[in-house]
């Protein structure tokens, strides 16, 4: 599947958009309410080990991450353009605008019942929160039985921040920041951009986004020492989410199969074998010269920031 660039440019022309229309929308639902546990969001540009850690994380006997739900913050939007609208429906919307998502295939499961149940909801639980919290809670009910918490990994929801913030005001977020040459390099060779310049961009993009997340819901985790010093790396995870280190999360190849989306998608296979530092710098002999001179004008500047590049 090509990846669905939201550049940041437009969520800005957006949120412009929802802000003059305010006056027409009669904001009769809120967008969050007691929710089931507070959930953790895994943010960041895509190929940065977002999977990986993921799979680590599934090996906890308290936490379950369902496959990358792409809509979100796209969700958001529409919740806010419609809040108008009986529960009942707006529920119906909602469902219905994830059950349509071309991705939504690797969930497996009854959004008939869901629907059902959150219709039931007391007035003081409605929120557009409450529908994703169910959501997820079904999806762990059937895939990891046992799990207290949930969270999501789509690098997608890095450039909805803002309303995901306003929406999950409780949540956790993990930024997974890996050097931006190679994460733009994967994005190319892997066929998930069309040429290595939307490598860039995403990457640049993404970066400035996580910029601005609060230090006390964030913790940032470099993949280059994921890969080097995964337990250490895990350890600090696990301190930040407040759950106990399990030493079975670092035997993430067995859940390969477990994890939906992860075995249909090629650019996961690497997920079946042990963690490796093979990949970092892999950059500089997958792309030609003239890529490379590409991206050093394209990323220097953010690449420093981020310690990548001195």
């Amino acid at each position: 599947m090509a990846y669905k660039y939201h550049p940041y440019s437009r969520l800005s022309i957006i949120k412009g958009n929802l802000g003059n229309a305010k006056r027409f929308f009669f904001n009769r639902w809120k967008l969050n309410s007691i929710l089931s546990c507070k959930p953790f969001f895994i943010v960041g540009a895509g190929r940065s080990g977002n999977t990986l850690l993921r799979a680590i994380l599934c090996g906890h006997k308290d936490i379950g991450i369902p496959p990358e739900s792409y809509i979100i913050g796209p969700a958001i939007i529409e919740w806010l353009k419609n809040n108008y609208l009986r529960w009942e429906n707006l529920v119906s919307l909602i469902l219905g605008q994830i059950a349509t998502h071309e991705e939504f295939d690797t969930w497996e499961i009854d959004l008939n019942k869901i629907a059902g149940e959150l219709r039931k909801l007391p007035d003081n639980r409605k929120s557009f929160a409450a529908i994703i919290d169910k959501l997820y809670c079904v999806y762990n009910a059937k895939y990891f039985p046992g799990a207290k918490r949930w969270g999501d990994k789509t690098p997608l929801n890095t450039f909805y921040l803002e309303w995901i913030e306003r929406a999950f005001p409780d949540a956790q977020f993990i930024i997974m920041i890996r050097d931006g040459r190679d994460s733009a390099s994967s994005y190319y060779k892997t066929g998930l951009v069309k040429d290595i310049e939307d490598g860039c961009r995403i990457w640049n993009d993404a970066m400035a986004c996580v910029e601005r997340l609060d230090p006390k819901k964030s913790i940032r985790i470099k993949y280059e020492r994921l890969v080097n010093n995964t337990e250490f790396e895990i350890r600090k995870v696990c301190s930040f989410l407040k759950i106990e280190f399990q030493s079975e999360m670092l035997d993430h190849t067995k859940r390969f199969y477990d994890l939906g989306d992860v075995p249909k998608r090629k650019h996961h296979k690497n997920l079946l074998l042990p963690i490796t530092n093979k990949n970092i710098g892999k950059w500089k002999k997958d792309l030609t010269e003239k890529e490379k001179k590409v991206i050093d004008i394209l990323l220097s500047e953010t690449l420093t920031k981020h310690g990548y590049k001195k």
